[in-house]
């Protein structure tokens, strides 16, 4: 899994929620640009839920590529998250509605919108990716990727994550930290973790042999959050990182 985008926003060279599972599978849509033209490789993504950071390449990627490509863009995600990219975004206001327009010479619509609901398992290339619920302001999900790797998607503290982590053969999980301790009422409102939920939803997890890595960082407060998160044993990804 390489990380192509893993901060809570967009600054600097500091890129939104991309993971590459293959050459041809991501989740989250934050940075696809990022590859350049290796981007056009890219046919399925598996959306965690549809806030501007999880979708924003994808309009480009599909204007980029749309005259080359042979087979649709496949995209996964919850029949929420779908409506919101076919109303706000391909709406042929903001965006053409790619879903309706023919590939070039390919009798195949340019993208594809796929329903999926939790804890719905898809297998591609020999990857198996399995839906889990998350904790957040609107419909999300996280993501089991192998039976190995856990993805939790923007979340604050989750019952079904934490259930999920009973499971031994779990051993990497990618979880959201976006605030300091010191806004943890904003981060509760908005359904997202700080250092102290996250020490106290591990505690709660109870696994020693866990390896935990942190995304989602907002850029402003990315200092106050590292210098919290020394104390735990812990690893923030960045981007480039693959696990």
């Amino acid at each position: 899994m390489k990380i192509l985008g893993c901060s809570g926003s967009k600054m600097d060279n500091k890129f939104p929620t991309t993971i590459q599972l293959n050459k041809r599978i991501l989740i989250d849509a934050g940075n696809i640009m990022g590859l350049g033209k290796k981007a056009q490789y890219i046919d399925y993504i598996f959306l965690t839920h549809s806030h501007l950071d999880h979708i924003l390449d994808i309009p480009f990627l599909i204007d980029n590529f749309f005259s080359i490509r042979k087979l649709p863009i496949f995209i996964f995600g919850l029949e929420e998250t779908l409506m919101d990219l076919k109303k706000y975004i391909f709406n042929n206001q903001i965006w053409p509605d790619f879903n309706q327009i023919d590939l070039l010479n390919h009798q195949f619509k340019a993208i594809m919108f796929i329903p999926i609901e939790e804890d719905e398992v898809k297998v591609i290339d020999n990857i198996t990716i399995r839906s889990i619920k998350s904790n957040h302001i609107i419909p999300t999900l996280g993501y089991v990727i192998n039976e190995e790797t856990i993805f939790s998607g923007d979340t604050y503290k989750n019952d079904v994550l934490k259930q999920e982590l009973q499971n031994k053969n779990i051993k990497n999980l990618i979880i959201d930290v976006s605030f300091p301790s010191y806004l943890e009422e904003l981060a509760k409102v908005s359904k997202h973790l700080t250092p102290t939920s996250l020490k106290e939803f591990l505690d709660e997890v109870n696994r020693k042999d866990l390896n935990v890595y942190i995304f989602h960082l907002k850029p402003q407060f990315e200092e106050d959050i590292k210098k919290e998160l020394q104390k735990l044993n812990v690893t923030i990804l960045k981007q480039g990182d693959i696990i």
